[in-house]
């Protein structure tokens, strides 16, 4: 931390300011980053031309039902006719289930149908012969009726009769399938299933029977539903039980993850060593006994140098920064507690993020709903051989596509960081409330969280806007990445564009982690200072940089106690599900995916609760840092923070004070000692410059006999002079 400095801005700690009292007041504050908002609205604009233009050409049944050859989406009861045939245009209403005449050739003419085949039609004497299917199948493209003993049935197919198509090899000529094999349902697509029936997807679902497994869980869900919603009540119940947990034991738990860091970091660097040792020796043993040593004892070795050496580096500076930290860890405790009272004077705080959720959720659905759309859209295009349709996509629905993708990233990214702005400003409207000088409490206003959200979106839209801009820039890059990942693979697996790839994606995971934590702190500092968002961001910046310790043992220690506390929570609703299921709802036939339902959920609540408790201490923090640097606790300029950070402060002061004082020792120390060298040096010097001048006297003496004595006694007396004034004017 840095004191007395003269230097004012962001990268020098504030002035004091006595009008200062926290959250910018409305008056003071100005509408920031407005052309943010306006870029936002019309980007919202070309995602709603998008969305009309997808459900112009789009067909969602085509993705949930499939779609026959001649245009028509299964299961749509007025389809457009998209070419000239007979069959395109038709209602497919009844017709739920896409069915292939041949499923191994791609040109196979394919039907919406009532229902998949459920037997094979080979004859089963001879298993050479196929018996004809039936009109009455539904699987024929043919709208016959069926006479049978003189009563007249049918039609029970949705097609026309089509000469051309029954002059096709898979189709015999009444426009019925040749063959035909027992088939299972797949999301509406009959899949063969029969032991007669070949390719690979027969394998599959040969070994998995797709449509019994999700009959099987729909089953366990209906059944046991009661319970379910029992245990995931129970995780909210546990989250806030743990939130009211680390407020009041957070001493202990913090401590204890300190020392359980350290110790099995210190503990881990030495057992892969030893491991590497371990195995060195038993691949050495091999050569000495003149035997060939197995490629799986090598690569053992090679593997636990590289983890040692890795460990050695990240391990090694883990340990020496937590041993740094080690005086700084009394603040997290610090930052836990008032977090902990902060929610507690604001318990709707917690309940915040249900908000995110359910607009998160219908944001999801919004865009799901349109791509279902834009993924179905496609330009029609008729085989010339085959006289099927087929839907391409063009570069302009491509583009459409990179659109919705890039839209649902910013929009989604904007809402979460809504949440944190408006909980960073109902925290810091808490804090920098004066605390009561007897009872410590603070008196905050009414209704603080809706007076965050009027704010943020009264003046800081834009800067929000801005902030979850440059998380979706970086996210649609990374998706992108992926894309041509997956292309360069299917051209060539082993290609070496494969490493570089995956070591960009790497710093672009890194980037974008870096970024979030930037922009978490820039909207805390929007929040309290009502600042652009370049400028928050650069005064959070450089306030995190002038307490980089402290910062470290928020992230390191603090997240660690987070993580366990998440933990904790996913744990005993796992084991308490585990029970329960076991005493109460016998027969389930998944019950472990009924476990992992609950365990989705729970871990989905308990990141909910407990980020919230990890944003008010990230805002309580860069709070306490403003405070520390803008007061120094005299009744001029006193502080905001309460009694327990005012102790972290004076332990921390007399710790500065230490130091200062021993600089200032081994500076004056430093200084007697350069200032001894000098004055004997000097000395010297003029001990020898008369002694030069004494010897110059004898010589001229000598030379010019007693006549001129006198005389070069008066030279030499006045040389002696000018010398020691030019020469050591300073001593």
């Amino acid at each position: 931390m840095v004191f007395g400095s003269s230097k004012v801005g962001d990268d020098a700690p504030k002035p004091h300011d006595p009008k200062f009292k926290g959250p910018v007041d409305w008056s003071e504050r100005r509408t920031r980053d407005c052309t943010f908002v306006l870029l936002f609205a019309a980007f919202w604009f070309g995602l709603v031309t998008v969305a009309v233009l997808a459900f112009d050409k789009g067909d969602p049944y085509r993705f949930i039902f499939g779609s026959d050859s001649f245009g028509n989406s299964c299961g749509n009861p007025s389809n457009d006719r998209v070419y000239d045939n007979i069959n395109s245009g038709l209602g497919m209403g009844s017709y739920k289930r896409e069915f292939y005449f041949y499923p191994t050739e791609s040109n196979a003419l394919t039907l919406c149908v009532p229902a998949c085949p459920a037997a094979d039609n080979i004859n089963s004497k001879t298993y050479h012969e196929f018996i004809p299917v039936d009109l009455s199948s539904g699987l024929c493209l043919n709208n016959d009726t069926v006479t049978t003993n003189g009563t007249t049935t049918g039609p029970y197919n949705a097609y026309h009769y089509d000469a051309f198509q029954a002059t096709m090899p898979y189709s015999d000529t009444r426009g019925c399938p040749k063959q035909v094999w027992a088939s299972t349902v797949l999301m509406n697509r009959c899949i063969p299933v029969s032991a007669l029936a070949t390719g690979a997807i027969n394998g599959v679902m040969d070994t998995i029977n797709a449509q019994g497994i999700v009959a099987g869980i729909m089953s366990d869900i209906e059944k046991s539903y009661e319970s379910i919603l029992l245990m995931m009540f129970a995780s909210l119940v546990l989250s806030i039980l743990m939130i009211i947990l680390l407020r009041y034991i957070a001493y202990w738990v913090i401590w204890t993850a300190y020392w359980v860091l350290l110790i099995a970091s210190t503990v881990l660097l030495g057992w892969l060593w030893w491991l590497y040792v371990d195995y060195k020796e038993d691949y050495d043993w091999y050569g000495d006994n003149n035997l060939t040593a197995p490629d799986s004892a090598k690569e053992n070795v090679d593997m636990f140098l590289a983890l040692a050496i890795v460990w050695s580096i990240l391990g090694g500076a883990l340990i020496i920064l937590m041993l740094f930290m080690h005086s700084r860890i009394a603040l997290v405790v610090a930052l836990f507690q008032e977090a902990g009272d902060a929610i507690g004077k604001m318990p709707l705080l917690v309940f915040y993020p249900i908000i995110t959720f359910v607009v998160g959720l219908g944001v999801i659905f919004y865009f799901m709903f349109v791509l279902l759309y834009l993924w179905t859209a496609g330009e029609t295009r008729v085989d010339n051989v085959t006289q099927h349709v087929s839907f391409e996509k063009t570069e302009e629905l491509v583009g459409w596509y990179w659109y919705h993708l890039f839209g649902f990233f910013w929009t989604f990214e904007f809402i979460l960081a809504m949440q944190e702005i408006v909980v960073a400003g109902a925290v810091a409207s808490w804090y920098f409330t004066m605390p009561c000088s007897k009872t410590g409490r603070r008196k905050i206003g009414g209704w603080p969280i809706f007076k965050s959200f009027l704010r943020a979106i009264r003046f800081s839209l834009g800067s929000v806007i801005a902030g979850a801009l440059i998380i979706a820039i970086i996210k649609i890059v990374r998706y992108a990445l992926s894309v041509f990942e997956e292309r360069v693979l299917k051209l060539d697996p082993n290609s070496a564009v494969k490493f570089l790839i995956c070591c960009v994606k790497c710093c672009l995971w890194c980037f974008e982690k870096c970024m979030k934590f930037l922009n978490r702190n820039a909207y805390i500092e929007i929040a309290i200072t009502g600042k652009s968002f370049c400028s928050a961001a650069m005064a959070a910046f450089s306030m995190l940089v002038r307490n980089a310790l402290r910062v470290a043992a928020i992230n390191s220690i603090g997240d660690f106690v987070l993580f366990l506390a998440k933990l904790v929570i996913i744990i005993v609703t796992a084991i308490g599900t585990f029970l329960w299921f076991r005493n109460y709802d016998d027969g389930l036939q998944y019950e472990a995916i009924m476990i992992c339902i609950v365990i989705i959920f729970s871990y989905c609540v308990a990141t909910m609760f407990i980020g919230i408790y990890e944003m008010t201490i990230d805002t309580i923090f860069l709070c306490f840092c403003e405070d520390s640097e803008r007061n120094d606790g005299s009744c001029d300029k006193p502080f905001f923070m309460s009694k327990r950070l005012m102790k972290f402060m004076s332990r921390e002061e007399r710790r500065t004070q230490k130091r200062t004082k021993k600089q200032m020792e081994k500076a004056e120390r430093d200084y007697k000692k350069k200032q001894g060298t000098y004055n004997k040096a000097s000395s010297l010097d003029i001990a020898q410059n008369d002694s030069a001048t004494r010897s110059s006297n004898t010589e001229y003496s000598a030379e010019y006999g007693s006549y001129g004595s006198s005389t070069s006694q008066k030279s030499s007396t006045k040389t002696t002079k000018i010398d020691n004034s030019a020469g050591y004017s300073d001593v």
